[in-house]
């Protein structure tokens, strides 16, 4: 009796990249991070430790990115056409460059949930507001006036952010 079969062929890649994971898989904190917090993914290569801090550096990096960022981008549009020869031609190309810098600090930013699924660990990092505002306290070269206003304003965006994500979650229907 002759048995043939086939070895699972891995999934079509480009470069390094593995086939992305289902959405019912994901933990629902890094499909919808709740205001004032952000995920990060890293794919598990053998390093439980490796996997945790590479995804909790990757949530930093998206929740200083929500915080502030400076973005510029460039888009160049090429459309020529003409005929030669009784044949007429048209070419276009369409080039669009952007670029993302942040640069910030995250006082008392910490991870609040992880987990490892389909070889990838999920990192989930929040910010949490009274250690975010109370960092102000511990700003030696600010006056006691600048540390109020400063802690006044950033109590009243995330105020604001909150509003924004209730006002979305409402319309979802979530």
């Amino acid at each position: 009796m002759l048995v043939m079969g086939c070895a699972k062929q891995p999934a079509a890649t480009s470069g390094n990249q593995v086939e992305a994971p289902k959405e019912n898989s994901l933990p629902k904190w890094f499909i919808a991070p709740k205001a004032g917090c952000a995920a990060g993914v890293y794919e598990f290569k053998g390093s439980l430790q490796a996997a945790r801090d590479g995804a909790t550096e990757r949530g930093r990096r998206e929740l200083a990115r929500n915080l502030e960022v400076k973005v510029k981008g460039l888009i160049k549009d090429y459309i020529e056409e003409g005929a030669a020869e009784g044949e007429t031609f048209s070419e276009e190309l369409v080039t669009n460059v952007s670029k993302s810098v942040t640069a910030t600090t995250l006082n008392g930013v910490r991870v609040v949930d992880g987990a490892l699924k389909d070889d990838r660990y999920y990192s989930y990092v929040c910010l949490d507001t009274e250690a975010f505002a109370g960092a102000f306290d511990a700003m030696k070269e600010l006056s006691d006036k600048q540390r109020t206003a400063l802690r006044s304003r950033a109590k009243k965006e995330f105020n604001e952010l909150d509003k924004e994500i209730e006002a979305l979650e409402a319309q979802s229907g979530q």
